[in-house]
């Protein structure tokens, strides 16, 4: 699984063309590293989200982002990202 890092940039200010979660491909899953507007009071945190289908019991979309963990530095975060990638 690839890790796709945006950890520059709030989520809200990734390009759509750039942002995995706006993939056309349904089936495209990766792992999106994001800077955190605001965890606990502390900036400059950085969100681990999984990006993947996720289906409705009638098969319907209804989403692509699962946010997995907020860290509040990125080495911490890219190592989880890492740790997620080799035991998927």
């Amino acid at each position: 699984m690839e890790i796709v890092d945006f950890s520059d940039k709030f989520f809200k200010d990734i390009p759509e063309q750039d942002n995995p979660a706006f993939s056309q491909n349904e089936f495209y899953n990766c792992i999106l590293l994001y800077k955190t507007e605001k965890y606990h009071n502390v900036a400059n945190g950085v969100t681990v989200s999984l990006i993947a289908p996720v289906f409705a019991e009638d098969g319907t979309l209804v989403d692509t982002v699962t946010k997995l963990a907020h860290f509040y530095n990125y080495y911490d975060a890219l190592n989880y990202a890492e740790f997620l990638r080799e035991n998927e």
